[in-house]
């Protein structure tokens, strides 16, 4: 308000360096300096929140103030920095508060950081006869929305909650169970497949009479997935066919009744055999065959 006068007053709104210059009576000069700096209001300017899965962690963020404080404390690594990194167990609410170094003015903010659990999913082993079918039915937490499962291997769908499953050899399946916070549980359910004798089928009796019924032998079971070889022996215990190493369930590769082209006579054959279920097990059956015209 004056510039020569003893104890002036100034009203000022940027940062300012005043001189004054002392003379004495006698002549003499000396001159000192004075910055004054002003402090202004501000406004807290945040980061944007997010969503997590429980475990997860988020760095959070503020603009404009010289100090801050956050709260609640829960989760954080640091309260009284700009930028602390959040791991909230819950759903929080962050509230920042920036002020100035004299504690003249302060401004708030939040940080909503919302946090999902992961989905629970419970799914035991189990065990089936080959060629059976099971149902794959979870125990899934009420915040299951998607599933996929995998592999797609001789299963009804990969994305319905409980698909029908009916593998021939023992597989492992993997369920992968998500929510609304995109939080993923995974978890692999096995199924042991058992293949034995009562799995395969060979007929007791068969008509080669080309009528298209009955009209062969071959191995039968949807277990069974190959044949190692197929042996058959009149009653003299002579060899009148013999195969090897092709596919079971197929007509077409069994024993038509002939010998070297010739219509076998009727009567009681005896065979032998070997095939490969799903599972990798190989099963030796023997057994007879009548042959009836």
């Amino acid at each position: 308000n004056c510039t020569n006068c003893t104890n002036p007053f100034a009203t000022i709104t940027n940062p300012i360096q005043y001189t004054v210059t002392g003379t004495s009576p006698f002549g003499c000069v000396n001159k000192d300096s004075v910055l004054v700096k002003v402090k202004k209001p501000f406004t807290v300017r945040v980061s944007a929140g997010d969503t997590l899965c429980v475990g997860e962690s988020i760095n959070l963020s503020a603009f404009g103030a010289e100090n801050y404080i956050w709260t609640p404390p829960t989760g954080l690594n640091n309260t009284a920095i700009s930028n602390p990194t959040a791991t909230p167990q819950t759903t929080t609410n962050y509230k920042v508060v920036g002020y100035d170094s004299l504690n003249c003015f302060q401004d708030s903010a939040f940080i909503p950081v919302v946090v999902y659990n992961y989905p629970v999913v419970i799914l035991k082993d189990t065990t089936i006869r080959a060629g059976d079918t099971i149902l794959l039915n979870p125990q899934l937490s009420a915040d299951v929305k998607n599933i996929f499962w995998s592999p797609n291997y001789n299963l009804s769908c990969t994305y319905c909650f409980t698909p029908f499953a009916w593998p021939l050899q023992t597989t492992t399946y993997r369920i992968t169970a998500s929510n609304d916070g995109d939080c993923i549980t995974r978890k692999n359910v096995k199924i042991n497949v058992l293949c034995s004798k009562e799995d395969v089928f060979i007929p007791n009796a068969f008509t080669p009479n080309n009528d298209n019924i009955n009209d062969r032998i071959y191995i039968i079971g949807k277990a069974v997935k190959t044949v190692i070889y197929l042996r058959v022996y009149n009653r003299w215990g002579n060899l009148v066919f013999e195969k090897t190493y092709f596919d079971a369930n197929n007509r077409s590769l069994g024993w038509d009744g002939k010998i070297n082209g010739v219509d076998a006579p009727v009567g009681l054959y005896n065979y032998s055999t070997q095939v490969i279920c799903g599972n990798g097990g190989i099963i030796p059956l023997s057994g007879s065959i009548s042959l009836i015209r």
